[in-house]
C-alpha cells in the first residue's frame, strides 16, 4: 500500500513508482519462469566439473588406503612390513648405512 500525502503531485510520482516497480517485478518473475522451463534438462555443469576435478567436499574426508603401504620414519622409504629395517644406504637407521651414499629413489 502506497502511502498517500496532502500533495496529488507526489500521490502520481509514488503510484507511477509503484507501477514501475510492479512492471519490473512482473517481467523478472515471468523472464525467471522462462529461463527454468528452457533449461530444465541442461546439465549442471558445476556438478559435473566438481565430480571431474575432486571438489567434493564429501570427498574431502580421509580415506585410509586399502593396502597399508610401511615407510621408513627417518628416510620415509617404503618397506616390506612393520618390523623390517630401511634399506636405504643413506638413511642413519638402515643396517646398511653408509656416511654420503646416495639415496635410493622412493619410487
Amino acid at each position: 500500500r502506497i502511502p498517500l500525502t496532502e500533495d496529488p503531485d507526489v500521490n502520481r510520482l509514488l503510484q507511477a513508482n509503484k507501477d514501475r516497480q510492479d512492471i519490473v517485478v512482473n517481467w523478472m518473475h515471468h523472464d525467471r519462469e522462462k529461463f527454468s522451463k528452457y533449461n530444465q534438462h541442461r546439465p549442471n555443469l558445476k556438478l559435473w566439473l566438481d565430480r571431474i576435478c575432486g571438489d567434493d567436499e564429501e570427498e574431502d574426508a580421509y580415506v585410509p588406503p586399502v593396502v597399508k603401504m610401511y615407510a621408513c620414519s627417518v628416510c620415509k622409504l617404503e618397506k616390506h612390513s612393520k618390523t623390517s629395517s630401511c634399506w636405504n644406504p643413506a638413511c642413519w637407521k638402515s643396517p646398511v648405512y653408509q656416511p654420503g651414499a646416495a639415496p635410493l629413489n622412493e619410487t
